[in-house]
Parts: C-alpha cells; structure tokens; sequence
C-alpha cells in the first residue's frame, strides 16, 4: 500500500515537473539563436509579429534601394538640363539638353517605376500609406503631364520647368517611402511596454539618420531590424551605423545597441 502511495507522489511530481516545462515553452519565456533568454515579456506572437515585420522590412528597404538605383540618373539629367534662368533658357532649349530632358522623363515614365511604387505603399498598408499614396498620385501626374509637353507645341521639346516638376516628384516620393518606412518601424508594438518604449527611440534615431543620410539609410536600418530581432551580428550593425561618420550615424548606433539589450533582457 505504501510502495503504491510512493509511486503515485512520483508519478504525480513528474506530471508536474513536465507541465512546467510545457507551460514555460508556450508562454512568455523565449529564447534567441544562442539560447539566451529574450525579454521575457516577450510572447511567441510578439515573436511571430516581429519576424515578420522583418521580412516586410527587408523587402520594403530591398525595393526602395532598388528604385533608387534605377532611376536616379533619369531624375539627375532632367534636373540638370531644365535648371537654366529665364535669361539662359535659350541654351536649355537647344535641341541636345532637351533630347536629353526627353530620354530622362522617358524613363521616369516607365510602367515598373510606378508598380515598384505602389508596391512599397502595398508593405506597409497596414500603417499609414496615405501620405505615400498621395505622392505616388502626384508623381504619375507630372510625369504625365510632362510627357504631353512634347510635341507640336514645343517642337525643341520639353519644357524644363514641367521637365523639372516631374524629376523633383520623383524625389519627393523617394523622401515619402523613406519616411513612411521609419513610421511603419514605429507603430511597432507588442505585449512589452519596455520593449515598444526601445522601439520608439530606436526609430527616432533611424528618422534622425534618415533626414541627415537619405536613402543611404535605409540599408543600414534594415540591417540592423533584421539583426537584432533574428539575432544576428549586432556589432555589425553598430558599425554600419557608425560609418555614417556624423552624429546621427552614432546615435543610431547607441540607439540599437539600446534596444537589443532590451529584446534580450540585459537591461534587468
């Protein structure tokens, strides 16, 4: 009868010992690449939330970069050939600065400009893409209009000042993506108020070095997104930031230094 009680107390006490361990897996309690424990504030849906908001991240600062590569020197030639005064528009006006003003609206008119735009407004949907909507509206209108301003009406060919509008649209949108990025990183929350807190400093100094930097940024903000929450090569990320070389790169620098530290519960 005793032998019977004592295998029961056990068999119970193991019970135990494994629902503690279940339990610990399911809740709150996590884990990073290297098997330290994480915020422990953190759940596996803030975790599932914020891998993917990585993803979107990664590909979002993928397509800006890209867009950026592709077309900046159309956007540079118009604005270099239309930025003559009234008093020099004669010499805008000759026949090669306006083939030239004509070859970069071209190709700012180029269908898979517009569709890489749209894409980038369609990541972030869920955050406020109206400001980004907006822009990208007014940039195919310039562009549009621009491109009517060939023709019988001006033979030589396009006016620089619409030619200019339609390049300085351009950059406009490019600013807008780079800002409704960082505001995209801000609405960021989860089930730790310690952790949304780093987020939002974190993308303070993100918008810092992108006002300062461009879309030179970007990459760099990515990066560091991407290793601090897969737990990567985090000192690579504070290098990247700090090449910048000015007081925005540093403070970015700080800044994710600052929030992995939170993601991982070293601040405790």
């Amino acid at each position: 009868m005793r032998k019977n009680n004592v295998s029961l107390i056990l068999i119970l006490l193991v019970s135990m010992f494994v629902s503690c361990q279940n339990s610990a897996g399911e809740g709150s309690h996590l884990r990073g690449n290297d098997g330290i424990l994480l915020n422990n504030n953190l759940t596996k849906k803030d975790m599932n939330k914020l891998k993917d908001f990585v993803k979107k991240s990664s590909e979002y600062a993928n397509t800006l970069v890209s867009i950026y590569n592709r077309y900046i020197s159309a956007s540079n030639d118009v604005k270099t050939y239309s930025g003559c005064s009234k008093d020099k528009m004669s010499s805008c006006d000759s026949e090669e600065p306006s083939k030239i003003r004509i070859a970069g609206v071209a190709k700012l008119n180029d269908p898979e400009l517009v569709k890489g735009f749209k894409k980038l407004a369609d990541l972030i949907r869920g955050a406020n893409s109206q400001t980004l909507d907006n822009a990208i509206k007014h940039f195919e209108e310039d562009v549009k209009a621009a491109l009517n301003k060939t023709g019988t009406d001006h033979p030589v060919g396009i006016g620089g000042e619409i030619a200019r509008k339609a390049a300085d649209s351009y950059l406009k949108v490019i600013d807008v993506a780079i800002e409704a990025y960082i505001d995209a990183l801000a609405t960021v929350t989860t089930s730790s108020s310690e952790f949304n807190t780093a987020v939002g400093k974190f993308a303070e100094a993100a918008r810092r070095l992108a006002d300062k930097n461009g879309v030179a940024s970007v990459g760099a903000i990515d990066y560091a997104i991407g290793a601090i929450i897969l737990q990567k090569d985090v000192n690579k990320a504070t290098e990247y930031a700090e090449k910048f070389g000015d007081e925005t790169g540093q403070a970015f620098s700080y800044a994710i230094k600052a929030l992995n530290a939170t993601y991982r519960g070293d601040t405790k």
